[in-house]
């Protein structure tokens, strides 16, 4: 879902990419930057394209916002580049998803110079139209605002985990169970643990709930070899 804009200060685009289409709400001053322009021997060019945004309110902040359809619970890959060519103070930066929430996702000022970056944030839906709104300051110069985009993130694929078991003996001499199984990042997963099969309510807790980092977990536990356990994994969201 593109959304990219060409503007002065606080427009928004129709959604298709480098198209001259804005909405205006507050746009002092408003113009249209060309492929490139010149000011006080300053190049301002796009990072793709044949347009960009040239961000340069003065005195204090003004907005470029977009109502995007979305999902309610979908997670979202919110992407944009963003170069700040001269890098004077006072200039201010700021990205709000859902205006509806006061905390700014993103808010940077008196950023120093940098060429074309890419910033990417995952961010959440609450609702069936969120705007995305992007705040700017810069009195001596402008920010140039490029390439923005919002793509669903896929939901994982829900697999039942299978918990492998296997005897070590550790440096000291003793024995331990290593318990491992392949995860899903950022799921969160309970071993469970009983010494009955045949009783069903026997299943405890084993130790704390575990958030996965990556796709691989891996933790070992000392055991004694005179008594007989037997362990679950149980996927808890």
């Amino acid at each position: 879902m593109p959304v990219v804009a060409s503007a002065r200060a606080n427009n928004t685009a129709d959604g298709q990419k480098d198209r001259q289409v804005c909405r205006l709400s507050r746009c002092p001053g408003s113009n249209f930057a060309t492929p490139s322009f010149r000011l006080h021997r300053v190049t301002y060019s796009p990072h793709d394209g044949a347009y960009f945004a040239a961000l340069g309110q003065v005195s204090d902040i003004a907005y470029l916002y977009q109502p995007i359809p979305t999902t309610p619970g979908q997670r979202y890959l919110l992407s944009f580049w963003l170069q700040n060519t001269v890098g004077e103070a006072p200039n201010e930066f700021l990205v709000q998803w859902d205006t509806n929430s006061p905390a700014p996702i993103f808010d940077q000022t008196d950023m120093g110079s940098f060429a074309w970056t890419n910033y990417q944030f995952t961010v959440t839906a609450t609702g069936a139209l969120t705007t995305l709104q992007f705040g700017n300051r810069n009195d001596n110069s402008y920010f140039g605002l490029d390439d923005v985009s919002v793509t669903p993130v896929p939901a994982p694929v829900v697999v039942e985990p299978i918990l492998s078991a296997a005897p070590v003996i550790t440096s000291a001499n003793a024995p331990a169970l290593q318990l491992s199984w392949t995860a899903v990042p950022e799921s969160t997963y309970q071993i469970q643990s009983t010494g009955d099969l045949l009783d069903p309510t026997s299943w405890v807790p084993f130790g704390s709930s575990i958030v996965a980092t990556n796709n691989n977990i891996t933790i070992s536990t000392p055991t004694t070899l005179a008594t007989t356990q037997f362990y679950r994994l149980k996927l808890v969201q």
